[in-house]
């Protein structure tokens, strides 16, 4: 449960890389009874993808329902090449997503 499986088809373009993260919601924390409202840090490694030129990263969603496809490579570039290599009673799905 909550492991992370990506693959990606013609090089290694993962790794794990240190991140610094902060919880989006404030908690409680008391010291010498003063209350105050924080929020929480932690670090984690984190899988980063670079992706290159024609690179395709798959990500498989959890127990396996869906899988994610991030590609600038031109064989995943419509949904009509994507339907000629996938088995006929998958469907396609797409949403936008731009990267930052």
């Amino acid at each position: 449960m909550l492991n992370l499986s990506l693959w990606s088809l013609k090089q290694d373009v993962f790794r794990l890389e240190e991140r610094e993260y902060e919880s989006p919601y404030h908690v409680k924390k008391t010291k010498k009874n003063r209350t105050s409202l924080v929020k929480l840090k932690w670090i984690a490694n984190t899988p980063i993808a670079t992706l290159t030129e024609s690179s395709t990263m798959f990500w498989v969603g959890y127990d396996g329902d869906y899988i994610t496809a991030f590609s600038n490579d031109e064989h995943f570039s419509t949904i009509d090449s994507l339907q000629k290599i996938i088995p006929e009673k998958v469907e396609l799905v797409t949403d936008d997503y731009e990267w930052e």
